[in-house]
């Protein structure tokens, strides 16, 4: 198990706030707002960390990121950061 200061050190989160602090609300919209097969495998790859061997969890990874890759939301939000191209014809 990570503690908060771990996770925020190793990357798995971007801040740590005081529970006070915490807009839960708006967190879960941006949660929401995010492609659920890649939410899945970042969490799968989380859960087993501890349990894997470093050469099979970075396999894991690799296959995970392929897959999540080759999904639709994946090509959608790669397909909007490109420039638009037009056909050259020779």
């Amino acid at each position: 198990m990570l503690t908060g200061e771990q996770a925020e050190r190793w990357g798995p989160v971007s801040r740590l706030v005081p529970d006070p602090g915490l807009d839960s609300t708006a967190l879960a919209v941006e949660f929401a707002e995010r492609p659920t097969e890649a939410l899945t495998a970042a969490k799968r790859l989380l859960s087993a960390g501890e349990r894997n061997a470093l050469g099979q969890h970075l396999e894991e990874e690799a296959r995970l990121i392929a897959a999540v890759a080759d999904g639709e939301p994946a090509r959608t939000r790669i397909t909007s950061f490109l420039p638009a191209r037009t056909a050259v014809r020779k």
